[in-house]
């Protein structure tokens, strides 16, 4: 009796989904093959519709002589869809010694639903002219493996109000224990390499201990509660708000992420609440936007207490389309990086309180502590300042609005910093206007504001408010640039302390109705040729200790010099 090859069949299966980033898989394997044909199938149920891509369809064989096949089918509802086989024959063999191993691959693509079991059926066959007998072809393994759509998550909460720590809340998605149909059952809870969904209207709650996820996404009209202990988000986003509604609700404890995304996706709407506790968000990236208010959709940042510690950029509506809102009441709000409030969208930030604080020392762009207002073309940003304190030890700090919309009004609070420029319609096409009417703001290094620099600017200063930059060449510049036109107004019993009063090559208009204007440097109209510039004092005080130059109109009824 001539003895035969151990032949070893091996069907690999592994589709991908083209409308999904990530997959997930079940594996079935049996050791023993006993005759020719080798069939194998492994179920699951998808959680996204789609298409799914079989590829690397493989059939190996290691062989004397032989012919074979490879053919896979999807299965549903006992009906077999209409897909192609994937089939070719080994034609090569040798009477005489083994050739090896041949190997057929082919693809097959095939429409999926979600909710819907779906079992796929792989099987081969080979044919050994000259094996005796022809049902006894050694031992071997036998491996199905499918990848199909999914919805981009490996843990999903199925609960209603109820604890984090419940474990038959969550469903793994990955099926961890193959059941076949999946049942879906966790083995564990999530971990730092899961990427958790809560998207069913429920709340998970973490009150205590420490919690983690890979990636959190929180929508469909769901939310989140955390009053006490950690929740670790390090590998990945948080998403409050993508498909849908989402909220995530801090009254304690710690929330510690790369990432933090509120109103994702065109559409949604995000509320993120911190009332206590802290969030600290640490990316490995560098002028990075980390926190974002408002990406796609709607989102609101509400904090009424407790720090949040940013170490790169916060952004409040960064899509055209979006808008973004968020209010500061009470607590800290610690940013390495900048704000830039409308980055291509709308956004808004109030502060009736609390401590908005920039610790950056880089004067690059994007990581600089600064605060944009209007940034991007088309944006339009509005920062609101009722109460509470602007602080940085950056000698680079800047309110600004660069190429869209800005608006800042202030009545209230304290701005303070030791270096740094106001520059409201810094470019070409911008259009700003700042409004303070109350509170103190001071610079105690070297710095000026500018008013219609390359845009167009507008300054009121008027109320109560005091606005200092009185240290030697911090001057006031309304219309600097050819193209620039800048507008001031001075009014009520304000203080406006500055170096230098001028217009170098732009438009420039300064009125002042009441209140006092001090000069410790020049007062310096018009300086440019094609520069057009007026200075307008209808009541008040105007405190000059410098010299005149003025190429331009200039109007008074009261003037101390």
């Amino acid at each position: 009796m001539k003895k035969t090859w151990p032949v070893l069949l091996v069907l690999l299966l592994m589709a991908t989904s083209t409308a999904q980033a990530q997959s997930t898989y079940a594996t079935i394997s049996i050791s023993t093959l006993d005759n020719t044909n080798f069939p194998q199938e492994a179920c699951f149920v998808p959680t996204a519709s789609g298409t799914a891509t079989i590829t690397n369809i493989i059939l190996s064989v290691t062989y004397w002589g032989l012919g074979g096949s490879a053919s896979v089918a999807v299965v549903t509802n006992l009906s077999t869809l209409d897909i192609d086989p994937i089939y070719s024959d080994l034609l090569v063999y040798n009477n005489d010694y083994p050739l090896g191993t041949n190997i057929i691959i082919g693809t097959a693509s095939f429409e999926v639903s979600a909710g819907t079991t779906y079992y796929l059926v792989g099987s081969g066959s080979i044919y050994v002219p000259f094996a005796e007998p022809y049902d006894q072809l050694g031992q071997g393994e036998f491996q199905a493996k499918v990848f199909f759509p999914v919805s981009g998550y490996t843990v999903e909460w199925a609960g209603g109000i109820d604890n984090w720590t419940v474990l038959d809340d969550w469903l793994a998605l990955d099926n961890p224990d193959g059941s076949c149909p999946p049942d879906f059952l966790p083995l564990n809870l999530p971990g730092p390499a899961d990427d958790v969904h809560v998207g069913n209207g429920g709340t998970p709650e973490i009150t205590g201990g420490s919690s983690s996820a890979g990636s959190l996404t929180i929508d469909d009209g769901s939310s989140l509660i955390l009053s006490a202990g950690s929740l670790n988000v390090n590998n990945g986003e948080e998403i409050v708000g993508d498909n849908g509604s989402g909220a995530f609700n801090q009254s304690g404890g710690d929330n510690v992420g790369q990432d933090l995304y509120v109103g994702a996706s065109e559409g949604s709407q995000g509320t993120y609440t911190l009332s206590a506790g802290t969030i600290t968000l640490t990316s490995p990236e560098t002028e990075y936007f980390i926190d974002i208010v408002g990406y796609g959709g709607t989102g609101v940042f509400n904090q009424n207490g407790g720090t949040q510690t940013i170490n790169q950029i916060l952004g409040i509506g960064y899509l055209q389309g979006s808008e973004g809102f968020f209010n500061l009441t009470a607590g800290t709000l610690n940013v390495v990086g900048g704000e830039t409030i409308a980055v291509y969208g709308s956004g808004t930030f109030t502060q009736t309180g609390g401590t908005n604080s920039f610790t950056g020392g880089d004067s690059n762009f994007l990581a600089a502590s600064e605060i944009f207002i209007g940034y991007g073309v088309g944006s339009s940003g509005t920062y609101l300042m009722h109460g509470g304190a602007i602080t940085t030890g950056n000698t680079d700090f800047a309110i600004r609005t660069d190429f869209g919309n800005g608006t800042f009004t202030m009545d209230g609070g304290y701005i303070s910093f030791p270096g740094g420029n106001i520059r409201a319609g810094l470019n070409s096409g911008s259009v700003a206007n700042y409004t303070i009417t109350g509170g103190i703001i001071t610079n105690a290094g070297t710095g000026s504001i500018f008013v219609g620099e390359s845009g167009s600017g507008a300054l009121n200063v008027g109320g109560n408010a005091v606005v200092s930059i009185m240290p030697n060449g911090n001057d006031l510049y309304f219309g600097l640039n050819s193209g620039g036109v800048g507008a001031v107004h001075v009014y009520g019993n304000a203080t406006l302390s500055v170096w230098d009063i001028r217009t170098d090559s732009g438009q420039g208009t300064f009125v002042q109705d009441g209140g006092t204007v001090n000069g410790e440097g020049w007062m310096q109209l018009g300086i440019n040729a094609g520069s057009i510039s007026s200075y307008t004092l209808n009541s008040g005080n105007l405190n000059l200790t410098g010299q005149w130059n003025v190429h331009a109109a200039f109007s008074s009824s009261r003037i101390s010099a």
